[in-house]
């Protein structure tokens, strides 16, 4: 009898810890298939952002490179301007699409420091027109402007480069953030 209770008691035991061990076994694969999806939407989240931060980057820092060129600086046309001024816009639209904030906010810097700069291309050709046209005896007046704005004009391409750094540490934050850590709950060590 007491072999009897004892089997029953080990068939018991043996099938509880087949049930825990089943238990125990469908939890770890539930939180792996969940940790699988949550990595999978993170990279299909993260590879857009990134290749739009990388264009808009792109884009700034190939206007930058424009400007300050190491053959030297050579006037725009009104169609290059009007080309340049379009990808700033084309490129805006993405960026303020994919967001977040404050990506877009500083991205927002960029796009208007972008935009100075197209502007003040426009006047340095138009100051060029003005040397071209002028006679020889009004030729230091106009060529002194000209060469102001060939000074403002690349004060505003490093500041716009500085605007880009500014804008890749933003967007890198963002890129980063894979919204797991809770706002608010960072733990201090001391």
């Amino acid at each position: 009898m007491v072999a009897v209770a004892a089997a029953l008691l080990g068939t018991l035991l043996g099938s509880l810890a087949t049930i825990g061990a089943a238990i125990v076994s469908g939890w770890a694969q539930r939180e792996g298939a969940r940790i699988s999806a949550r990595s999978q939407y993170i990279k299909d989240r993260h590879q857009p952002r990134s290749d739009t931060y990388k264009s808009f980057m792109k884009m700034a820092v190939d206007l930058t490179d424009r400007v300050v060129e190491n053959d030297g600086y050579e006037d725009t046309t009104a169609d290059e301007e009007r080309t340049i001024r379009k990808k700033i816009s084309e490129h805006w639209i993405d960026l303020s699409l994919i967001g977040p904030n404050s990506v877009i906010a500083a991205g927002s810097e960029v796009r208007d420091r972008c935009f100075s700069v197209v502007r003040q291309m426009t006047r340095t050709r138009e100051f060029g027109y003005e040397v071209a046209d002028s006679d020889q005896q009004d030729e230091g007046e106009p060529i002194a402007v000209y060469e102001n704005a060939m000074g403002i004009l690349d004060e505003l391409a490093y500041a716009l480069f500085d605007e880009v750094k500014q804008f890749a540490e933003v967007a890198s934050a963002a890129l980063d953030d894979d919204g797991t850590e809770l706002p608010g709950l960072t733990v201090r060590r001391r």
